[in-house]
């Protein structure tokens, strides 16, 4: 367990919370309700992530929408807790994840990075070391153009796939070897808006990016030290 405790660096001041997507995996709940407001342990998803990014001290938080989308602008409208400034842009067309980044960035600091972290996901911090706090204290802004945060596949609850990256001693992340993959990526990061400065806003996956990066060696990987939730139907209040 990793018990160092990390100074906050004032680095990243910004995050994109990805709340557009459709859910097609909590279908029938997702027909009515956006996946991001579906409730565990009686709080909306998407609330545990906006906590987390909060009380690290950001400046700005925006998040897309599209399926549902008027049901999460209304309620953030009214559940406007933050310190940070909290932004809400709406696609006309789904955009995916990269998609989605491109459109937002009129809303935010294309010169410097940004956290960004996925709607639908659940992640407990140990209290020496949070991992917001570990992944900013371990970006390096010159060489690294994304540092993704790492789920070891064999204590990421609920999860049952192949994993998705190796992770080498350097800190990179590389798929040289066929799948199972010991780390699952627990939808959290580090990205540098320049790594899509080059893209439309239109559909794609930031999985795109990824690959690019993979090929540059400019893309890193940081084990979380808590434990990751991979959401199933059984999960939701």
């Amino acid at each position: 367990m990793d018990t160092e405790i990390y100074p906050v660096m004032a680095q990243v001041a910004q995050a994109m919370l990805f709340g557009a997507g459709l859910g097609t995996r909590m279908r029938p709940l997702t027909d009515r309700t956006p996946k991001p407001l579906l409730t565990v342990r009686g709080k909306p998803i998407i609330d545990y992530a906006i906590e987390a990014l909060d009380a690290h001290g950001l400046e700005r938080i925006v998040i897309n929408t599209f399926h549902l989308a008027e049901q999460l602008k209304l309620r953030q409208e009214k559940q406007r807790s933050t310190q940070a400034e909290l932004r809400i842009i709406r696609e006309t067309t789904l955009l995916e994840t990269g998609g989605g980044l491109v459109n937002a960035l009129p809303l935010l600091d294309a010169t410097t990075p940004l956290f960004i972290v996925n709607g639908d996901i659940l992640w407990q911090d140990t209290a020496e070391a949070p991992a917001l706090q570990r992944l900013e204290h371990s970006y390096r802004m010159e060489d690294m153009d994304a540092l993704l945060l790492l789920i070891p596949r064999d204590h990421a609850i609920g999860y049952e796939g192949n994993g998705d990256f190796n992770l080498e001693d350097s800190g990179h992340i590389t798929r040289h070897t066929p799948p199972p993959y010991p780390y699952v990526f627990g939808g959290v990061q580090i990205l540098h808006p320049r790594t899509v400065a080059h893209r439309m806003a239109e559909p794609f996956s930031l999985s795109q990016i990824f690959a690019e990066l993979l090929k540059k060696q400019r893309i890193f990987g940081l084990p979380h030290t808590g434990q990751w939730l991979h959401l199933t139907l059984s999960d939701i209040s």
